[in-house]
């Protein structure tokens, strides 16, 4: 293949993967990938790198857009006449029926394909798998990430997810994303009576997936969502739905960051980590049931892992919120304001010899409420910590925890996260504790829109 990183594809379920699939706009022409059937076709041999029809196919608007005989991609890059265009490299093709333009089938070939730089666009639709989809070739930092990205109508709007599922017991439906790959707007279900996971990473490759960014995707009915990377360094999950899983939703070796992502019907632990020495960085994010919101154990070898929670709302669990197991390495847990509602503990950790030694903690303006066991355990408390007289969500049975505004409940919460006054006194914050920031009402004025995290705050 011999595709530039400027070159971006395009995949429907009404495609064909011996079609063009890919246009390069730097190129001029006109885009003919997005369309489901090619836009010319014939039979074709090569000298060189000029592509000579045995029949007038070609067009000047063709220039940008991919001839393939199925096998071999190559960018049409000059139009001579409708018998002959010129090609980016020599193809050696001889008597080949060839294809021009037209969106490709299956997500497998156009990830089989593309380089690092190159941005895949996914169109609506029902994508049924009865093999994984691999993914090679990694991004890098020079060309750039590798992006496959979901949309219905237009791109870029998402305006609608795509699915990608499986009935086939077992199955794993994406192996990878490889490094420095990016996943946008996609939705993964399965439906096997054994269900199988929808992202796992290639062990040939280290299990690795290192810089990836996995944006506004849902996960539903899963086995698990991520199962088992070992590395996951720098790693961004964010904004995404992760729900219905029947064993561990994430499992991640290593670090990596969470933002305003929500967990709910997941039958075990809503993350694990293993081991590793690295940050994990969970913000915004809300945790509804599952055995354990985030659990950590430690195994022999790996050491240092710092893992930070900040403005996340933990309910429901079967056991607890946060659990840190016994651990004779060293080992960081840091949370701020995040709200613990209804489970035995909401943060505990095993070690009862040398806490401090091993696990370093620190806990700030965290609020508690329903607890069956505790507030901690085998920890000594925080610093402003809220005791909750009430529930403090305005429909948790519908699943929205956005803050209510009962005394001792939600108006507990609200403008009373830290930072609050900073230091120096000239300066004074309104954040709330828990993942979903309350919308003041009333008044005119200067309109400010509410869920942000900190920043100008108008008085009730």
């Amino acid at each position: 293949m011999s595709l530039p990183a400027t070159a971006v594809g395009e995949v429907r379920t009404t495609g064909s993967d011996s079609n063009g699939g890919f246009f390069n706009s730097a190129r001029g022409g006109t885009d003919y990938s997005q369309q489901d059937s090619a836009q010319a076709s014939g039979t074709a041999s090569s000298s060189g790198t000029t592509v000579t029809a045995t029949s007038g196919i070609f067009t000047s608007a063709m220039v940008g857009n991919y001839i393939t005989d199925g096998t071999t991609w190559k960018e049409i890059t000059a139009y001579t006449d409708s018998q002959n265009v010129t090609v980016d490299s020599a193809p050696s093709w001889s008597s080949a029926s060839v294809k021009v333009g037209g969106a490709l089938l299956t997500i497998a070939k156009a990830a089989a394909i593309v380089v690092a730089g190159n941005y895949v666009w996914i169109k609506g639709g029902t994508y049924t798998l009865s093999s994984k989809v691999p993914f090679p070739t990694p991004g890098n930092t020079t060309s750039g990430y590798i992006g496959y990205e979901g949309y219905t109508t237009t791109r870029g709007a998402r305006d609608g997810r795509p699915i990608i599922t499986s009935s086939t017991s077992g199955l794993t439906l994406f192996q990878g994303p490889n490094n420095y790959n990016r996943l946008t707007h996609l939705k993964f279900t399965h439906t096997g009576a054994t269900r199988g996971s929808a992202i796992y990473p290639d062990a040939s490759a280290g299990h690795s997936a290192n810089d990836c960014v996995f944006d506004d995707l849902v996960f539903d009915g899963c086995y698990s969502a991520f199962l088992e990377y070992n590395n996951i360094t720098n790693a961004k999950i964010i904004g995404c739905e992760l729900a219905n899983c029947t064993d561990v939703v994430v499992s991640i070796v290593s670090g990596f960051e969470m933002q305003g992502c929500y967990f709910h019907g997941n039958a075990k632990e809503n993350i694990y980590l293993s081991y590793g020495s690295a940050i994990v960085l969970v913000q915004d994010t809300i945790f509804n049931g599952g055995t354990y919101g985030i659990r950590y154990t430690l195994n022999s070898g790996f050491s240092a892992i710092q893992i930070q929670v900040e403005n996340c709302t933990f309910y429901n669990q079967s056991s607890n919120g946060i659990s840190i197991a016994e651990t004779t390495y060293s080992a960081n847990l840091q949370v701020v304001n995040s709200i613990f509602y209804n489970m035995l503990y909401g943060i505990t950790t095993a070690c009862t010899v040398g806490v401090f030694a091993n696990l370093r903690a620190y806990f700030r303006k965290n609020a508690f409420g329903s607890m069956t066991s505790g507030f901690y355990q085998n920890f000594t408390g925080g610093i402003g910590d809220v005791t909750l007289s009430g529930d403090p969500f305005t429909s948790k049975s519908t699943g929205d925890f956005s803050l209510n505004n009962t005394a001792g409940a939600g108006a507990a919460c609200r403008a009373a996260g830290f930072p609050g006054a900073f230091p120096g006194g000239t300066t004074t914050g309104y954040l709330d504790i828990g993942a979903a920031q309350h919308q003041d009402s009333g008044g005119g004025g200067l309109m400010i829109p509410g869920g942000l995290r900190g920043g100008i705050r108008r008085a009730s």
